[in-house]
């Protein structure tokens, strides 16, 4: 058996999860201080947050990646980050490709705000602060469902 074989014990366990890695927690650390000295500044009653779910695999165009085992850098400690936030006000977290009115990717097309995807270097609103002002939009219009013909529809109202 296992236990009776002639090994090391470990002495300690570097395998719990939820723990971050120290390069993702001081950028999420980083992030929570500019967001205190916001709440500073300004008077902030909700937190609206995108959280992030990509196949990484799937998108980064490796031939014969598997689904769902590849993750980013922007995905890993989003936990951590949304129990951090909800310390300082309530937090409503958005999906990007949410349909039902609460998907950025849906309120930032209805407000006429374009993204560049394909160059992410470039230093430009178009590519980093769109899906800011989008989730900064959410506490500001609605989204209202109604039938018609079975069918349903929806839209944003101001």
């Amino acid at each position: 058996p296992f236990e009776q074989r002639c090994h090391r014990q470990k002495r300690f366990s570097n395998r719990r999860k939820g723990k971050l890695p120290p390069s993702i927690r001081a950028n999420r650390q980083l992030e929570l201080r500019v967001i205190r000295e916001l709440f500073t500044l300004y008077p902030i009653s909700v937190i609206h947050y995108e959280k992030v779910m990509a196949d990484v695999d799937r998108t980064s165009g490796r031939k014969g990646a598997k689904s769902g085992k590849g993750f980013s850098p922007v995905m890993v400690g989003q936990r951590q980050m949304l129990q951090w936030l909800s310390e300082f006000a309530p937090v409503k977290v958005h999906q990007g490709w949410q349909r039902d009115g609460n998907g950025t990717s849906q309120l930032r097309k209805w407000l006429g705000l374009e993204k560049n995807k394909t160059d992410k270097s470039k230093p430009e609103p178009a590519t980093h602060a769109v899906d800011g002002v989008t989730l900064a939009a959410f506490e500001f219009i609605e989204w209202r469902e109604w039938h018609t013909q079975n069918a349903k529809h929806g839209a944003w109202v101001g």
